[in-house]
């Protein structure tokens, strides 16, 4: 750690002599000859670009916020540019319209600097890789409606006031009500940073020092004021704003009021775990305390996953930028809980088994209580259909005249208990059945008709759900209707319509001798609130089931 403290030393006293020399050459200036009046220009905006550059070098390696550490070193990047349009104004071009473009363009950096320092000290303290909310983001529009004054300034003169006729004449301007909402908006963001450092500032002792960065702040922004009013003529008012953004920002750093990873492998070669790291070519960068030996063989055999060096002890791999990571953890405390866990485990064997048996029998018993009910609920309903098939059957020879016809009526039968069965296991309280469910169990008694020779065919329009008792007195009635109309039927066509409103059943029936009563299941019809109209013309029959939707609610 003194090391890494001596070595930050002389890097912050190396940017200061820089920043002095700086100040020396543009004070100097008017003394050199007019061929080193340039260079020493030149000079100095090298060396202020230069340090502005290596402390944003410096802080995408420092700052482990990837939002603080992106926000931060896009505001270094805005000083760059300030600095070259500062060159470019006084050094390479003299026609007075761009000169004029140059002076504007500053004012980028003097409105969106402060505001990424904002939200760098809003990132503060978030938990890792949660966002920035996006509300924050909309200071983006004042400033751009800012930056957008100031850049057509010719048109309003809302930011600087020429006087007329000669609107561009620099040396005589008075400062409009825009340039001081600027200064506003800079102080302000500025002010509102220092607070949010300080209120989530983590290390107790740091905030001893917060007054640090404020009085950092406070000399750059007076030796601003002096170069502005020409009374400190070695440096200008770009420089030192970006002076004071580093200088206050960096201090905030080295008092940890903005985490850093500094010091970070005097700290790793100070820690008590047994770890390493090692660069690509398996050579160790970093070593702990508690010294750790490892094979070429182990170190691979990691990089696939967890392994044991020994019984208590695990060797982990993980991949860093340029390298890996090795460390171990002692697992002997576990491997003592486990085996304990293993003897109270046989303990409790027997009485687990005995639980899991007791538990499997009562499951088994459910399970057949469940089926006989639903047995005993569903045997009355298809009980004359089986009494049917069973009378069909019995008795029956291959040989017999009418062996095919009984199969047929047999299969008809037979469909409308299986169909009717698997409706009757739907789950209970169900809200709502598909509409496709009926449709289903339909056309697989549709399929059965063609062997009596009657002509079957099904129509659906709509899909809407409907109730699990509507759903079973469609089918129901759907099944009286082809059986009082065998065996003359001929030709059947079913048409099935599910609405929100309701649904509707409408039977198509040719050849049919004895229509379904009109008074089928009269009190069934009247609790559902459905309705069923009969109609017959030349010989075809037409049933009509609707169903109310809001009726069966009721």
């Amino acid at each position: 750690m003194p090391h890494a403290r001596n070595r930050t030393q002389r890097l912050t006293l190396a940017a200061a002599a820089l920043f002095l020399l700086a100040g020396v050459l543009h004070e100097s200036d008017s003394l050199l000859p007019p061929p080193f009046q340039a260079y020493a220009f030149l000079t100095v905006s090298v060396i202020y670009i230069g340090l502005i550059i290596a402390w944003a070098i410096s802080i995408r390696q420092r700052i482990m916020d990837a939002s603080v550490r992106e926000l931060l070193f896009a505001t270094s990047m805005l000083g760059v540019v300030w600095m070259l349009q500062r060159t470019c104004k006084y050094r390479f071009f003299t026609e007075l319209h761009i000169t004029q473009i140059l002076w504007y363009l500053s004012y980028l950096q003097q409105i969106f600097a402060p505001l990424l320092a904002f939200l760098a000290a809003l990132c503060l303290g978030r938990a890792q890789d949660a966002p920035l909310p996006r509300r924050w983001y909309l200071l983006l529009i004042p400033a751009s409606l800012m930056f957008l004054g100031v850049m057509s300034n010719d048109l309003h003169q809302l930011a600087f006031r020429f006087p007329q006729p000669r609107l561009h004449e620099a040396d005589s301007y008075t400062h409009g009500p825009l340039y001081f909402l600027i200064v506003a908006w800079g102080m302000g963001l500025t002010a509102a940073s220092m607070a949010l450092l300080f209120r989530k500032c983590r290390v107790a002792n740091s905030r001893r020092y917060i007054w640090l960065p404020g009085a950092v702040f406070a000399a750059g922004f007076a030796a601003s004021l002096l170069s502005l009013f020409h009374i400190l003529s070695a440096y200008k008012v770009p420089e030192l704003l970006c002076a004071t953004f580093i200088a206050t920002w960096e201090c905030c750093i080295r008092l940890g009021l903005v985490p850093s990873n500094a010091n970070y492998a005097s700290y790793f070669s100070a820690s008590t775990i047994s770890a390493q790291i090692v660069d690509s070519n398996d050579v160790i960068a970093y070593q702990s305390a508690t010294p750790l030996s490892l094979t070429r063989e182990q170190r691979r055999r990691a990089q696939d996953g967890a392994v044991f060096l020994d019984a208590d002890t695990r060797l982990h791999c993980h991949p860093v930028r340029g390298g890996r990571m090795y460390w171990t953890d002692d697992v002997a405390q576990i491997n003592r809980i486990r085996r304990r866990l293993a003897e109270v485990g046989e303990l409790l064997a027997e009485d687990n088994e005995l639980m899991r048996a007791e538990n499997e029998a009562r499951r088994q018993q459910a399970q057949l209580e469940e089926q006989n009910r639903l047995y005993d609920g569903m045997l009355p309903t298809v009980r004359p259909q089986l009494c049917r098939i069973s009378a069909l059957l019995d008795g029956l020879e291959p040989d017999a005249p009418d062996f095919d016809r009984r199969i047929a009526l047999s299969c008809v039968y037979g469909a409308y208990v299986k169909r009717r069965c698997n409706l009757a296991l739907l789950p209970e309280g169900t809200p709502a059945v598909p509409l496709q469910e009926l449709a289903l169990c339909i056309r697989e008694s549709l399929g059965c008709l063609p062997a009596i020779r009657a002509a079957a065919a099904l129509r659906v329009q709509g899909d809407a759900p409907q109730s699990p008792d509507a759903i079973l007195l469609a089918y129901d009635f759907f099944e009286a209707a082809v059986e009082s109309a065998l065996p003359s039927l001929s030709a059947l066509l079913v048409n099935l319509r599910g609405d929100p409103d309701g649904l509707t059943l409408r039977m198509t029936m040719e050849d049919v001798r004895a229509p379904l009563s009109q008074d089928w299941e009269a009190a069934r019809l009247r609790q559902l609130h459905a309705a069923l109209r009969t109609e017959q013309q030349d010989g075809t029959l037409f049933l009509t089931l609707r169903i109310d939707k809001a009726g069966d609610r009721a």
